[in-house]
């Protein structure tokens, strides 16, 4: 946050994208957490539509479809790695 807050932008647009990113990239890590701990907490893999609808609530950080992708692969790769929103193409942080 502090990289972000430091930097001078053009215009909305591009404050909002960088914003997008951050979001889906915190949907994505808090997700790959809860992958990792899922099976400890006895829940089905089923039960992961819930996770996922819940996500698809806070569609301000993106499309929904790039929620989905970023939670669901967050969930089912269960590292930090995975989240990586920075370096994705502009297409999955939309």
């Amino acid at each position: 946050m502090t990289a972000f807050n430091s930097r001078k932008y053009r215009n909305d647009k591009e404050v909002l994208a960088e914003l997008r990113k951050i979001e889906l990239q915190a949907e994505c890590l808090s997700v790959a957490f809860i992958g990792s701990i899922w099976p400890s907490l006895n829940r089905r893999e089923s039960d992961f539509r819930y996770v996922l609808n819940a996500a698809y609530s806070t569609a301000t950080h993106g499309t929904a479809k790039n929620i989905a992708y970023r939670v669901t692969r967050g969930f089912q790769q269960e590292t930090p790695g995975s989240c990586n929103t920075f370096t994705a193409p502009e297409s999955r942080v939309s």
